[in-house]
């Protein structure tokens, strides 16, 4: 099963939309920036379930442009929604970091993970001395499959 993403840029002179598919496993997303929403961008940050697990597995950068997509993973973990942060005086689209909650249940303990948004590289991270509950966006339970899916 796979969920799309439909990537519209708004043209104001014209009112004209313009609309682009792209297919990924199953994610959840943040999307892009606050800031550029409603307005022509290139990146679109996500976290994405590799089909294997029902919670996300990748932090996802896609460009739209060129439908390319990078991600970082840690194995046995699970990343929530990576918050874009731009640079004070970003240059380009993709000058900041993102921060992500990052659920490891072998630990069962979290930690906030920083990565440069450009290169997907990680910065840093904070340990936490315990689990914080994962997210409840995006998931969805049911009658006959209690279990939790992201799909």
């Amino acid at each position: 099963m796979s969920c799309t993403d439909w990537t519209s840029s708004f043209l104001p002179k014209d009112a004209s939309i313009s609309r682009r598919y792209h297919a990924f496993s199953r994610l959840t997303k943040d999307g892009c920036y606050r800031a550029v929403n409603g307005t022509p961008h290139r990146y679109v940050y996500l976290a994405e379930t590799d089909g294997a697990s029902s919670l996300p597995t990748d932090i996802t950068k896609v460009d739209v442009d060129t439908g390319t997509a990078h991600r970082w993973r840690e194995s046995g973990t699970h990343p929530g929604e990576p918050l874009f942060v731009p640079a004070p005086e970003a240059e380009n689209e993709d000058d900041g970091v993102l921060l992500s909650v990052v659920l490891d249940p072998e630990a069962d303990r979290s930690r906030l993970v920083c990565l440069n948004a450009e290169t997907l590289g990680e910065l840093g991270r904070a340990e936490l001395p315990h689990r914080l509950p994962f997210g409840f966006h995006g998931q969805f339970y049911g009658p006959v499959a209690p279990g939790r899916s992201m799909a």
